[in-house]
């Protein structure tokens, strides 16, 4: 069965940032493919439109923004089983949790269980300046 949720990407220190809405069908049975799910959208939602705020999941790797800048039209298609791969890492490293209404997501494993109009976060974490 679909289900219709809300994913949203925040970064402490920063305003929070607009919430797309996203059809699960159907729902996924774990964290890794909800990840893999989001990347997706996330990649076509920043292939679509440059403009389009940095999301928390997908981004251009380093010698990418430093050929063709931040935010240019001409932007080679990202790879998304690389950046799904980048997602998992950064969940598995504590760099991004992920927030599932209230309750932290833990594992790649954990079945996950959301009903319609449930609101999914993914929050980047940054270290702290100096330390």
């Amino acid at each position: 069965m679909a289900v219709m949720v809300r994913v949203r990407d925040e970064i402490p220190g920063r305003a929070r940032g607009p919430a797309f809405e996203m059809w699960l069908e159907p729902a996924p049975p774990t964290v890794r493919e909800l990840i893999r799910r989001c990347v997706e959208q996330e990649a076509a939602r920043v292939q679509a439109s440059p403009a389009v705020a940095a999301p928390v999941l997908v981004e251009r790797d380093e010698k990418e923004r430093l050929l063709n800048g931040e935010r240019s039209l001409n932007q080679p298609p990202l790879d998304v089983e690389e950046q799904f791969r980048r997602a998992c890492q950064a969940f598995q490293a504590q760099r991004v949790i992920l927030l599932l209404g209230e309750r932290q997501a833990l594992a790649l494993e954990e079945p996950v269980e959301v009903a319609s109009g449930s609101e999914i976060t993914f929050l980047r974490l940054v270290p702290l300046i100096g330390g």
